[in-house]
């Protein structure tokens, strides 16, 4: 591959004609550590809370206050973590939420008691929290438009290989998951974070997007061009200025005064929190669930199963995502996700001859339409706001996806004193409303340059409802 990338050149440009190389891989790796992360603590906390009430002597009603706190701690990260991540850039909240995430983690195997567990998950959360809009923005700052939806599918992937990294570790402890040792499971966890803040800290680069946008063009042709040397492209890159291809640099406040990137968070912010009901209701309830029937399989193996219908879902994800509309594709998850959970309320009761069949056929749908949804609203959140507030409009997207697992905790505790049926009939109907407000959105950015822009083609998005996306698109394309 030669040429030279110049004239109004943006990075976004000149990662487009690079392609994804050995260095954009490595980033891409470590980065999709903090979803690892997450997927592996929220299982994990799932699996103790037999164990934890047990030695702790906590009563049921307070046996959720773990999770919820912990997903109230990455909806606290998250709405840190996307102005952190716009003002200073993709690689330090990711380096500090590793970092920070292993010395909470071990704390937690030394919790004394009930408040102070509850504490440390809760500051657990938070830093994990803050990692997670920086690397949804690095991701697709680093790669070209045919990869995006495909990589954001394998970082939501990472998060059901961490459940089932858990469930192993679950498993080798104790199958029955009644009388896990919680303190030395929490210990060995830790080590997963001190690996990836190593990794974060010795081989992560810079978002060279970030830099062009906050006019350090040096550096960002510094990155751009070890990006270049592992690809042995023959390609000579002259970024032009960001202020002469943009004008001047808009400031994060004026940005979100427009009302098209609100109404955008808003309603892919909903979308975000139905899945999340949907996704956390099943992570919560089905290890409870799970003991009431009598399966072929034990509890811990049906959950390591679920976790290979998860991994299949992102790779579904990830192979629409090339062809399929953002909007489609999600639209497509919520509903037959809210169809499934019809189905398990209706089906899945004791003593029934259909109960076994019912279980796993809805687990898996449940699995494979949550990678989906995720995976597609991520993307769709990822590729709606321009550079200056991308991680910022991510953030808020995901941090209604966390209110919605909270919501479905709280709300499982609530209703499980009667029996699932009607906590599933509310996981439905709440899904199926979010595709309302979703099918109203005509945006779309199948297979097209992210934009860096700024206000200055505000007007033309608004009058056309569409996202907004690189000047430079169609004259690469040609």
């Amino acid at each position: 591959m030669s040429g030279l990338v110049q004239g109004d050149t943006s990075p976004s440009v000149v990662i487009e004609k690079l392609g994804f190389g050995p260095v954009q891989i490595c980033c891409f790796v470590v980065s999709i550590g903090i979803w690892l992360l997450t997927g592996f603590q929220t299982q994990l906390l799932s699996v103790i809370v037999w164990s934890v009430s047990e030695d702790l002597e906590v009563h049921r009603t307070q046996q959720s206050l773990v999770m919820s706190l912990f997903f109230a701690g990455l909806m606290i990260g998250n709405l840190l973590g996307g102005p952190v991540a716009d003002f200073f850039g993709r690689r330090p909240p990711l380096v500090v939420a590793f970092g920070c995430s292993a010395a909470f983690t071990y704390g937690c195997s030394y919790a004394p008691n009930f408040a102070i567990l509850c504490l440390l998950c809760l500051l657990n959360g938070v830093f994990i929290g803050l990692g997670q809009p920086a690397c949804q923005a690095n991701i697709v700052e680093i790669a070209p438009s045919t990869l995006r939806v495909p990589l954001i599918a394998a970082a939501m992937m990472s998060s059901g290989v961490g459940s089932a990294l858990s469930s192993v570790l679950a498993r080798f402890d104790d199958q029955s998951v009644q009388g896990l040792h919680w303190r030395w499971l929490f210990g060995v966890s830790s080590i997963l974070p001190v690996v990836f803040f190593v990794l974060a800290f010795a081989f992560l680069h810079e978002s060279p997007t970030y830099l062009w946008v906050k006019s350090r063009d040096v550096e960002a042709q510094h990155v751009l061009e070890s990006f270049r040397t592992t690809h042995n492209a023959q390609i000579q890159i002259e970024l032009t200025p960001y202020e002469d291809a943009r004008g001047q640099t808009p400031s994060f406040v004026s940005l979100w005064s427009q009302r098209l990137y609100v109404r955008l968070a808003a309603t892919i912010g909903f979308a975000c929190f139905a899945m999340a009901f949907g996704v956390g209701g099943v992570i919560y309830a089905f290890p409870q669930i799970l003991a009431q029937f009598h399966l072929p399989t034990s509890p811990t193996f049906t959950l390591f199963l679920g976790t290979g219908f998860q991994i299949l879902g992102a790779l579904i994800a990830g192979f629409l995502g090339m062809y399929v509309p953002r909007k489609a594709a999600s639209m497509c998850a919520l509903l037959v996700f809210a169809f499934a959970s019809v189905v398990f309320a209706l089906g899945a009761q004791e003593n029934s001859l259909t109960t076994t069949w019912v279980v796993y056929s809805t687990f898996a749908i449940f699995k494979v339409c949550g990678e989906l949804g995720q995976s597609s609203l991520f993307a769709y959140a990822s590729e709606a706001f321009p550079a200056a507030i991308r991680a910022t409009g991510v953030a808020m997207c995901a941090c209604l996806g966390k209110a919605g697992f909270i919501a479905a905790f709280s709300s499982y505790e609530m209703l499980n004193s009667s029996d699932h049926v009607v906590f599933f009939f509310l996981l439905a109907g709440v899904m199926a409303v979010s595709t309302i407000p979703l099918s109203l959105l005509t945006s779309e950015a199948v297979d097209q340059v992210l934009d860096d822009g700024t206000e200055n083609n505000e007007s033309e998005a608004l009058k056309a409802g569409a996202l907004k996306i690189g000047a430079e698109y169609n004259s690469m394309k040609g």
